[in-house]
């Protein structure tokens, strides 16, 4: 009976030890960019990075605050401020998926916020989470 029940408990342990190691990604949380220029110009934050867990190719982008008024576009960049996704329109109170562009498995990446072409202020801010693994 002992036998078992230890056989019982080892294998859920397993189950969900894997199911943990599968949705091991995580967000990084509170990247902010201040005075993002207009113009379509971007900004960068090179102080955040999200190491990629898995082999999927989007990367994932939350807005907590935006202020500018045409909206803003987000993307993932190396260190060395490379391109690594596609841009994608930020939209509030929802993921935002950006195709990647070569991104593997392991490696960390930025972000880089910019803003709409015909958008004139250069005193916009934007906070997002982001990570580059689909979430």
């Amino acid at each position: 009976m002992r036998k078992k029940a230890f056989s019982l408990l080892f294998c859920a342990a397993v189950c969900f030890g894997t199911m943990g190691a599968v949705n091991a990604s995580t967000w990084t949380e509170g990247v902010t960019f201040v005075n993002i220029p207009g113009g379509g110009n971007q900004k960068v934050n090179l102080s955040k990075g999200n190491k990629k867990t898995s082999t999927d190719i989007y990367a994932s982008f939350v807005p907590t605050k935006m202020t500018a008024l045409l909206g803003n576009s987000a993307r993932l960049i190396t260190k060395s401020q490379n391109l690594a996704s596609d841009w994608v329109a930020l939209s509030s109170g929802k993921v935002n998926y950006a195709l990647e562009r070569g991104c593997k498995k392991g490696t960390t990446y930025y972000s880089a916020v910019k803003s709409n072409t015909i958008e004139w202020g250069n005193n916009n801010d934007v906070t997002m989470d982001f990570s580059a693994d689909k979430k």
